[in-house]
């Protein structure tokens, strides 16, 4: 599926021909952030120029979203507003004025319908998650796992300060307390984008292969145990 793509295509990115134009611009963000200072980056392609807004610390991220963007549209510019399915998310392409903005769901405030142009938030998603891939040495073998994609919460879960999170299947996280003594039921049934805000560390493991747990204390990672229950965290 296109929407790991990015993983795929992780190590290739650098090879794509294209120029990256880097400069500071000054904008608000649409959900009434304080004003900020966001880098613009910009790909030709085609003599077309698509640009990407972020923070600086995410160049290189940035760099890469402008690369899978660019590949797609390349024989592909009558699908301008279309979306593009990409790790956790989606994107899409909208003309502004001369140029092409690439924009994305605002999943930092669970706002499926807003589309912002600041890609901070989904880049450090996307940096968090390659990052734990390398960590425990998964990186060939993560599996995706979109905004979309199916919780089941166990009750008391997030009123209590150990819990862990086992990737049921390739398409399902099982988040539950660590203690068996408290009733699991009732069970509820989420999906990601309404959790992972809330609890930005499972960000960082949710495309871990099947059947791999993750043990928290609070908002911290404790252990991640693969299939063989080895810790690779640490």
């Amino acid at each position: 599926m296109c929407s790991f793509h990015a993983f795929i295509q992780y190590n290739k990115f650098s090879v794509f021909a294209g120029m990256i134009q880097v400069k500071f611009l000054k904008m608000r963000y649409t959900s009434k952030r304080e004003r900020r200072d966001f880098m613009e980056f910009i790909r030709e392609v085609n003599g077309r120029r698509l640009i990407v807004l972020a923070d600086e610390e995410y160049q290189k991220e940035a760099e890469d979203m402008l690369t899978f963007v660019g590949e797609y549209f390349e024989e592909n510019w009558d699908e301008v507003d279309t979306l593009i399915p990409i790790h956790y998310g989606q994107v899409k392409v909208i003309p502004k004025g001369e140029d092409f903005q690439v924009v994305v769901q605002n999943y930092e405030h669970k706002l499926l319908d807003e589309w912002v142009e600041d890609f901070s938030y989904f880049l450090d998603i996307i940096r968090k998650t390659i990052q734990t891939g390398k960590r425990t040495k998964t990186l060939g073998r993560l599996i995706p796992f979109r905004f979309d994609g199916p919780l089941v919460i166990a009750n008391h879960t997030f009123e209590v300060d150990e819990w862990y999170a086992h990737r049921f299947d390739d398409e399902t996280w099982y988040i539950a307390p660590i203690d068996q003594t408290i009733d699991p039921q009732p069970l509820e049934g989420n999906q990601a984008y309404e959790i992972f805000p809330d609890y930005p560390e499972l960000y960082e493991v949710m495309h871990l292969p099947t059947d791999y747990i993750i043990l928290f204390k609070g908002h911290d990672i404790v252990s991640v145990l693969n299939t063989d229950s080895v810790d690779v965290w640490n």
